[in-house]
């Protein structure tokens, strides 16, 4: 989506599209050390869907599960 027509894009929606593909990668690509990483760490080898929001945690880890469906 662009503003105004000059071709910058809406900063919002290109933020939470990119923190969905974080979402999808880390549902999809198990192979990545990163993914493992998370999996690891953050969500103790559960999935990122079911995984209710957590209170106290960093502000990146956040936003990334801010685009998911609420359940």
């Amino acid at each position: 989506m662009n503003v105004d027509g000059l071709g910058i894009r809406d900063v919002r929606v290109a933020n939470t599209s990119l923190l969905g593909k974080l979402t999808w990668d880390i549902m999809h690509s198990a192979h990545k050390p990163w993914v493992q990483v998370i999996s690891n760490t953050c969500l103790q080898n559960s999935s990122i869907l079911c995984m209710p929001k957590p209170k106290n945690t960093s502000y990146v880890w956040n936003n990334v599960l801010r685009p998911r469906m609420p359940f």
